[in-house]
């Protein structure tokens, strides 16, 4: 995970080993990976796709979810802090060097656009992102407050959209 821009590095030149992350953190991260990768799941099952062209590939879609559900969409205090405070993005910058960048928005873009694109972020940044230096995942407060607000809008939107027979597996 990331710092945003503008708060004060506590250790710079920190480096939390593997044996170093607490198990509330390690809890979370799985939790957070298990729960996203359900409400994935329950977009696909409830044909919120990406594209519905015959023999497309079968990906979760977002923007169908938030198309359908902005409207009925209303912030709450996890997503103000995720919106308040947000993870930034890894880009590729000049020499192809790593950076992280502030996430930006469209113009006028509706809520549930934005905190469901910061959940990605906040996945991407878990699985893909760079693990090392006091702006990302050594800040494991950060990253712990990033997880618990993303696991609380999750069962938000599972209880804003009625995807909890998916999201919860009850078959």
């Amino acid at each position: 995970m990331d710092w945003c821009e503008g708060r004060a590095a506590t250790d710079q030149g920190k480096k939390v080993k593997r044996e170093e992350i607490s198990s509330e953190l390690s809890r979370l991260a799985f939790e957070f990976f298990f729960r996203f990768s359900r409400f994935e799941f329950a977009l696909k099952a409830n044909h919120y796709l990406q594209c519905t062209t015959v023999g497309a590939k079968a990906e979760p879609g977002w923007g169908a979810f938030s198309e359908k559900w902005r409207d009925n969409y209303e912030v709450s205090e996890e997503a103000r802090r995720l919106l308040d405070d947000p993870p930034m993005r890894q880009v590729v910058g000049r020499g192809q060097e790593l950076e992280w960048k502030r996430v930006t928005f469209a113009p006028k873009s509706a809520d549930l656009d934005k905190v469901s694109q910061l959940l990605r972020v906040v996945r991407n940044n878990l699985f893909h992102g760079g693990k090392h230096g006091a702006r990302d995942w050594d800040d494991q407060q950060r990253t712990e407050s990033l997880l618990r607000s993303s696991l609380a809008i999750l069962q938000q939107l599972v209880d804003l959209s009625g995807l909890a027979q998916d999201y919860e597996g009850f078959y």
